[in-house]
């Protein structure tokens, strides 16, 4: 699993926490937002990559 900050491209200081890890069942690499900063910070997100 990998947890990484994708910037906003239009808005200066936001951006999404994206979550990507590997689909066992569908056997592909898989996307997942979070959330989106400054909204949720990077304590949260960790949090919440470790469901």
């Amino acid at each position: 699993m990998v947890l990484f900050f994708k910037p906003s491209l239009c808005t200066k200081g936001t951006g999404a926490w994206i979550l990507r890890y590997y689909n066992k069942v569908s056997k592909k690499r898989t996307k997942l937002t979070l959330g989106h900063y400054p909204k949720m910070g990077i304590a949260s997100a960790e949090k919440e990559a470790k469901f």
